[in-house]
């Protein structure tokens, strides 16, 4: 189980465009970190995990910077997921780059609800 206020880092595996993307699309990432629970790997680095766009705003009219709202959906693969509640994160680039978001980059979100982990976690 990953507790409420647990931090969870991750980097985009993706460009995320708001000329692209639209809110509702499902984004990929992997850890940027592992995520520890009592003094154990929970989930190791480079875990996949998915995030959602909740937000897309392009830079229309021209001129007005675009704006971007993300918070994590799942994590897992292989077939095995579980839903994570987390705090979003509001990005602003300035006008004339319709991207937000460039692969690697760097994510910070806290989980505002517990997670159940997916079978075959390491942490119980």
């Amino acid at each position: 189980m990953l507790p409420t206020g647990t931090a969870i880092e991750v980097l985009t595996v993706e460009q995320i465009a708001t000329d692209v993307n639209r809110a509702g699309d499902v984004l990929r990432g992997s850890l940027a970190a592992p995520i520890v629970v009592a003094g154990r790997v929970a989930v190791p680095r480079g875990a996949p995990i998915y995030l959602r766009a909740l937000a897309v705003q392009s830079a229309e009219p021209p001129g007005r910077p675009a704006e971007l709202r993300l918070a994590l959906d799942h994590l897992g693969s292989h077939g095995h997921s579980c839903l994570l509640r987390s705090s979003s994160v509001d990005l602003a680039i300035p006008p004339g780059n319709p991207t937000c978001v460039s692969p690697g980059t760097a994510l910070e979100f806290q989980l505002i609800a517990p997670a159940a982990l997916p079978r075959g976690s390491r942490a119980k």
